[in-house]
């Protein structure tokens, strides 16, 4: 204990004298004021106002480096390499890395690496020097092999190449670019890209070159170049075209220098930090030493100076005193390489690790890094002696007097629900999730209340000093406890349950109202407790439950909070208000009144903000009002700020809409995740919010958020693209580019993830189009025209920027000419005359389609489908115009019947298919075997039917057998080998009959006379 306090102190005596010194630099009192005593304490003479001032809390520097905002890049980000040698920023904004892969340019989002030796015009990728020609926005680079390339935006173009390896790379305001080049000294190329070589000819201490830098014109001094060695600092004589040494700064390798805004010069030795207060004065060593190595210095926010060391991580001397971040606080790679301050006041870190941005968000964030209990917090209070306290799941902590601290042993390893205070018996009260309730006086547990005294579940969320009385209220799971509170002595009055008239036993938060009435959230609604005030009559207070299901849709309530007459209710559907200005205000409180109902049951007393306002969220954990009446709300995904303007215009109409804004990790919270808590949020007396996060308690002074990061980023348009390939402002694309894509970024710092977006496409519409935070826009089938496009960025919450355009034009195809639509239009009318024409010459041939179709169909219908013979409807027309015939003329007709012998084996052995292949050719053996004159059809299933016009029946007999004869022959081989087919056949002559029906009577008897003989064979009836 006694070496932590004698650390303890030391640390404060060197903090007194950096402050002391600091000031004293800084112009504000004179460094020989300090000193030490014979018991090495430190007595300063700085100005009271001064130390007051560089004492305030939460001031800019006070704030710690552990508590900045840090993200970090490496090679799983698109970094090509983790070592980042140097970094600078172009003028229009882009932030531009020097790495062992090749220089690197970073929008925020992405890198984008140059890495194509033929392009880059160098013989090595490694970049250990980068710098910017703020002339001419060209990127000058210089590394291994004394490679140096220029980068106007569009190509490289390189210098001659240096004689040794390049450390350094300086362009100054004369646009002379200055190499260090290792062993070969300093090598300057002017305008003209001739090369002049530096030496110890030349003045240098050392032939060794490490560091270049030009000192800006400030506070008297003139710009001037200043170079480190490994033998020490030299001073560039532009008149002499030599160097001067500087006895003070040598001996060792001078790794850094800085000229800061006051005129103070700063050179980092590898003996340690030297400054210059003002020009041609002596340099002397920096008053407090300074543990490690300095590999670079940059003049930070409000005049800070932060240095990277070595092997000791980053730091920053202030009016605060020294500041420092290792490794165990964040930074990647304990050796620095490089700071750089961009225009937003963002510090970049180069490490060996990957490059760091650090921020002083709007949010400041303690965890167990500094000093915390845990880094769960659940509850937070502020008390009367401006003490701030805060419950996590380990223990509780406490901010006094600037700094934070374990309360007291016996709270360690106690998970804290809640916070209470009894002013006027200097007593806290912890609730706790196992261990019941705590009463602490003097930084001691004086008295509990837990199981072992009859509580049943010793678990407390809300506490509520009851004013006036030694009374306290306790939300629990098992409904609202009221304990009698001493010092040293807490003792259980009544529970009030759900039988006692509670909407719900498990109670979240407890608030009075101004009228002292008790009321309680829980997961269930919400209950009124009428107690009139008076604390001591416990067993006359009434219970009113609230059924929240007429009023909104929430149901859980998380917070109550007491402000302007009205109740704030944080809810799982976001926030509810109880006005009772309303209630007393409306007619229908009569109404449920003569209905035995309370008016704070009334729909009409409430109002209810939800997203159909326009809240991000539905679920809020916590809720506080800053001194200017806006509205802050925690949840588990961030922190949501409701302006004074938008919560009275709400409050006026409840269906008005109203914005937020929103607020992360990326704002300083090491976790957006608001917990729940008795209270997870709480404003001290100095106005700032502080909330119980999971990752440690964060805090912010709303009175930064006007300020703080709102100014609009600058903007660029990285790409217009099309189907043919990128295209620039002025360009006239083609008909056929039917996909136009833009690709624009916010060369903004502080919340790159978070920059919102609007387009515009003059020309094609004519509003914004809010794009969130999406960099692109596409447009498909444009019309032929004239556009521009435009693009503007905010940050959230704050202004546009001014737009940034391109303009271009669409070729129309040849049919959105106007030469095309006359073409069309004397077309058209000879297309019709052309049509009429056609129209007539159409019907005559219809008209002769449908006669030949008719006889086709005709056709169709004489003709048996499967052999393609007449079928016996034509066979019958054919018969009767013979019979006809015959009879008239007197010449002779013979009528065959022929019927295929057992044909139905044939379909029953060999399936239909096959007798319909036998039937197809047995017709095609008929008509190749009669006469032209013979008229051959199929009669139906395997019968045929023949005339024989001018045959008798001995004739007709004849030719008949040889069509058996031909039947019998006929090889089937090709259908089955299995296939024999015989006929018979029966033939009758036309006598003096004159029915033609008799005819066929005749014929068919002759068949069955064949049939009757043996089949296969003919007969003549």
């Amino acid at each position: 204990m006694r070496c932590a306090k004698h650390n303890k102190n030391h640390m404060q005596k060197i903090w007194l004298l950096g402050t002391a010194i600091f000031l004293s630099l800084l112009g504000g009192t004179n460094v020989s004021a300090v000193h030490a005593n014979e018991n090495g304490d430190i007595n300063s003479q700085v100005s009271s106002s001064a130390l007051e001032h560089s004492l305030k809390p939460f001031s800019r520097n006070s704030k710690p480096l552990s508590q900045y905002a840090l993200s970090h890049w490496n090679t799983r980000d698109g970094l090509p390499h983790n070592s980042v040698n140097g970094i600078t920023q172009t003028n229009d904004g882009y932030l531009w890395l020097g790495t062992w892969e090749g220089p690197v340019r970073f929008n925020g989002r992405d890198f984008t690496v140059f890495d194509n030796l033929d392009e880059l015009k160098v013989p090595e990728l490694g970049v250990m020097g980068i710098a910017l020609n703020r002339e001419t926005n060209e990127i000058v680079i210089g590394g291994p092999r004394g490679g140096i390339s220029r980068f106007n935006g569009e190509r490289w173009q390189p210098l001659p190449a240096a004689p040794s390896f390049i450390f350094s790379i300086l362009v100054d305001s004369e646009q002379n670019v200055w190499a260090a080049a290792s062993g070969a000294g300093f090598v300057r190329y002017d305008t003209e890209a001739n090369m002049h070589r530096y030496q110890q000819a030349e003045g240098l201490p050392s032939n060794f070159a490490y560091h270049v830098y030009e000192a800006p014109a400030v506070a008297g001094r003139d710009r001037e170049i200043w170079v480190g060695t490994s033998a020490g600092l030299a001073r560039y004589e532009r008149e002499t075209d030599r160097f001067e040494a500087v006895a003070a700064v040598s001996g060792s390798q001078v790794r850094a220098v800085l000229q800061h805004s006051n005129g103070m010069l700063l050179a980092a030795s590898d003996d340690g930090l030297f400054y210059q207060s003002k020009a041609d004065t002596e340099f002397k060593p920096w008053p407090v030493p300074i543990e490690g190595t300095i590999t670079s210095l940059a003049e930070g926010p409000n005049h800070a100076i932060w240095f990277g060391t070595l092997t000791n991580g980053l730091g920053r001397i202030s009016d605060s005193g020294i500041s420092t971040l290792s490794v165990q606080d964040g930074l990647p790679n304990p050796h620095v390489l490089d700071i750089f301050k961009d225009r937003e006041d963002n510090m970049w870190v180069s490490t060996h690790g990957g490059l760091v941005q650090l921020r002083d968000a709007l949010f400041t964030s303690f965890t167990r890094t500094q000093g915390l209990v845990g880094n769960y917090v659940r509850a937070t209070m502020a008390d009367q002696k401006r003490r701030l306290w805060v419950g996590t799941n380990e223990g509780v902590s406490r901010f006094e007097n600037m700094e934070l601290g374990l309360v007291s042993a016996e709270l360690k390893d106690i998970s804290v629900l809640a916070f209470g205070e009894d002013p006027e018996s200097d007593a806290y009260y912890v609730g706790s999730y196992t261990h019941g309730l705590l009463q602490v006086i003097d930084d001691k547990i004086t008295a509990r209340y837990g199981r072992a005294n009859g509580m049943p579940l010793a678990e407390v969320r809300a506490i509520q000093k009851l004013p006036g009385s030694e009374y306290l209220a306790l939300g629990t799971p098992i409904g609202l406890v009221i304990m009698h509170a001493r010092p040293g002595e807490l003792t259980h009055v009544r529970t009030f349950g759900l039988d006692d008239g509670l909407i719900d036993p498990t109670i979240t938060g407890l608030e009075l109202d101004e009228n002292g009435n008790l009321w309680a959230a829980s997961t269930a609604g919400i209950s009124k407790i009428h107690t009139n005030g008076v604390y001591s009559s416990v067993d006359e207070w009434q219970i009113e439950a609230i059924n929240l299901d007429e009023i909104t849709l929430a149901r859980n309530t998380f917070a109550a909070l007491s402000h302007k007459r009205n109740m704030w209710f944080a809810t799982d559907r976001g926030v509810l208000v109880y006005s009772a200005a309303d209630c007393s205000a409306n007619d229908i409180t009569a109404e449920y009144a003569s209905l035995g109902l309370s008016h704070s049951s009334n729909p009409e007393c409430w109002r209810w903000l939800s997203r159909r306002n326009g809240m991000p969220l539905d679920k809020y954990f916590s809720l506080a009002f800053d001194t200017d009446e806006n509205l802050w709300l925690g949840s588990s995904r961030g922190i949501t700020r409701v302006s004074r303007a938008n919560v009275e215009r709400w409050l006026e109409n409840p269906e008005a809409m109203v914005t937020t804004n929103q607020y992360l990790e990326s704002d300083g919270m090491a976790s957006s995740q608001v917990n729940t808590g008795g209270p997870s949020s709480v404003i001290d007396d100095d106005g700032h919010i502080w909330y119980a996060t999971a990752e440690g308690v964060a805090v912010i002074a709303p009175e930064d958020f006007d300020s703080h990061g709102l100014s609009a980023p600058p903007l660029v348009i990285e790409k217009a693209r099309s189907n043919a390939g990128e295209f620039f402002s002025g360009a006239r694309l083609k008909a056929d580019d039917d996909r136009i894509e833009f690709q624009y970024i916010g060369l903004g710092y502080r919340m790159a993830a978070h920059i919102q977006y609007q387009v515009k496409l003059a020309g094609f519409d004519d509003e914004w189009i809010s794009r969130g935070s999406f960099t692109f826009a596409e447009y498909t089938s444009l019309p032929p025209g004239e556009f521009t496009f435009s693009v503007r960025s905010r940050y959230p919450g704050g202004g546009w920027s001014d737009s940034v355009d391109i303009s271009f034009s669409k070729a129309p195809h040849y049919y959105q000419t106007w030469w095309f639509w006359l073409v069309v239009v004397a077309a058209i009318f000879a297309l019709i005359w052309h049509r009429v024409r056609s129209l007539h010459k159409n019907q005559e041939r219809l008209e002769r389609l449908v006669e030949e179709k008719t006889a086709a169909l005709e056709a169709l219908a004489h003709e048996d489908a499967l052999t393609g013979l007449p079928n016996r409807r034509a066979f019958d027309q054919r018969l009767q115009l013979e019979v006809k015939r015959s009879l008239r003329n007197g010449a002779k007709l013979s009528l065959a019947v022929l019927d295929l012998d057992h044909f139905k084996q044939v379909n029953d052995q060999y399936l239909h298919e096959a007798g319909d292949r036998v039937l197809q050719k047995l017709a095609q053996v008929l008509t190749s075997a009669v006469r032209e004159v013979d008229y051959v059809a199929r009669w139906g299933g395997e019968e045929f039917a023949i005339l024989f016009p001018g045959s008798g029946c001995e004739e007709s007999q004849d030719i008949c057998e040889r069509i058996r004869q031909a039947i019998e022959g006929t090889d089937f081989a090709d259908i089955n080998n299995g296939i024999h087919i015989t006929a018979s056949i029966g033939v009758a002559e036309l006598d003096d009959d004159f029915d033609y029906q008799s005819l066929m009577v005749r014929a068919d008897k002759a068949l069955y006379e064949a049939k009757g003989s043996g089949r296969n064979t003919t007969r003549c009836g």
